[in-house]
């Protein structure tokens, strides 16, 4: 005999991705302090789809209490340890533990609700600006931004994230820019304190290409649950190009 327990979220907000994965691990423990591998019980994977949530692994749990950690892990279909679990830049990496849930019903169908993500992460995005009056719209952008920390891991026992030294190059992209000042799509940085962070651009600007054109910014702090955006601005001497 066995129940269910399913995380059949639906809310949206801004925060949450489009097509977003979500993981739901059990313990069988009532409290988060008996997370441990010895009581892992199985997990389930749930995919947000609009306004709907998409079943991709069921999670199927016997009578008993437990506690359950959500977590995001983009589109991975990896399982991974369940002691902890890597992160990286660009992963929206959101956690939420729920303690002592009673299943005693068999055969039904439960549902975690009241689910409040943590995010161990900072939003970021950056903003493209062309010189009024001597330049044209910018049509196309896409970069890169290097960072010191690019790594983490995220532990169930504690509920911490923890980035560790080692730099790392992430994407920035837009979509179809048609303006003098345009902002990127969000991308998702690791928490870091007086960082250097170089971003690297490839643009057009009034039909003419620039490629690898960089800028290093000092002394920056990305703290978790925050957003932020860097303005990186182009200029010119040679008239209307």
């Amino acid at each position: 005999p066995a129940g269910t327990a399913t995380e059949e979220a639906s809310p949206r907000w801004a925060n949450v991705d489009a097509n977003i994965t979500f993981r739901v691990v059990a313990y069988k423990s009532a409290t988060a302090a008996g997370i441990s591998t010895a009581n892992y019980a199985g997990y389930g994977d749930y995919k947000l789809s609009g306004s709907s949530v998409q079943t991709t692994k069921s999670l199927i749990l016997p009578v008993g209490t437990y506690t359950f950690i959500v977590y995001s892990y983009g589109n991975s279909s990896a399982i991974t340890a369940f002691a902890s679990v890597p992160v990286t830049n660009g992963q929206n990496f959101m956690t939420y533990v729920k303690a002592g849930v009673a299943i005693n019903n068999i055969g039904s169908t439960y549902t975690l609700g009241n689910i409040v993500f943590k995010h161990h992460c900072a939003r970021y995005r950056v903003q493209a600006i062309a010189q009024a009056g001597r330049m044209g719209a910018i049509t196309a952008c896409a970069g890169t931004v290097t960072l010191p920390r690019h790594n983490a891991t995220y532990s169930f026992t504690n509920n911490t994230l923890t980035a560790q030294d080692g730099s790392g190059t992430i994407n920035v992209t837009w979509n179809s820019p048609n303006a003098m000042s345009v902002y990127s799509n969000y991308t998702y940085l690791l928490p870091q304190a007086s960082a250097s962070v170089t971003v690297k651009l490839n643009i057009t600007i009034g039909a003419k290409g620039f490629t690898n054109r960089s800028a290093t910014l000092s002394e920056l702090t990305f703290s978790a649950n925050n957003t932020y955006y860097s303005n990186i601005s182009f200029s010119t001497t040679e008239g209307y190009i």
